[in-house]
């Protein structure tokens, strides 16, 4: 019986059974296109968001060291006024859009320093507290500058600096 199976003329036209090809890692399929895209563009903002917060801590280490060295630096009055005020715009300007900043004076300038001290706008520290010597006052004769009154300013420069940046 096993003759007949080997000689009919049917089964001599057969093949092996191939298998096919493995599948290969190219090209990757559309969902796996998807994760890597989204793993690429999740990684870049994190790094993005990290360096702006590094950017962000090195501007108030810096401005807060800049200020420790106006407190220890023997300054005259007038030229103390002038170090915290120059401070201050040098903040803002890198804190804050250079266009929006750069064309402040006066009573502009010192109600931005309080929008940006307190967002509520009950605060009027700048306006008419001790940081009015940032404004205009600062030309004012010396006379009426107090020292006690540049130490608040100095204070009032800090918790500025430590809420803006």
């Amino acid at each position: 019986m096993q003759n007949n199976l080997s000689s009919a003329p049917d089964l001599q036209g057969l093949r092996d059974i191939h298998l096919p090809d493995p599948i290969g890692f190219w090209p990757p399929s559309g969902g796996i296109v998807f994760l890597l895209l989204l793993l690429v563009i999740s990684t870049l903002l994190v790094l993005f968001l990290f360096r702006h917060q590094l950017k962000q801590k090195a501007l108030k280490r810096a401005a807060l060291k800049a200020l420790k060295q106006i407190e220890r630096q023997s300054l005259p009055q007038d030229k103390r006024l002038k170090a915290l005020a120059t401070l201050t715009r040098r903040v803002a300007l890198s804190r804050f859009e250079p266009t929006e900043v750069a064309p402040l004076t006066g009573q502009a300038w010192l109600t931005f320093l309080d929008r940006r001290y307190d967002e509520s706008g009950h605060a009027n520290l700048f306006r008419e507290g001790p940081g009015q010597w940032l404004g205009d006052a600062r030309y004012l004769p010396d006379s009426e500058l107090h020292a006690n009154t540049l130490n608040e300013l100095h204070l009032l420069i800090k918790k500025w600096i430590e809420r803006v940046c």
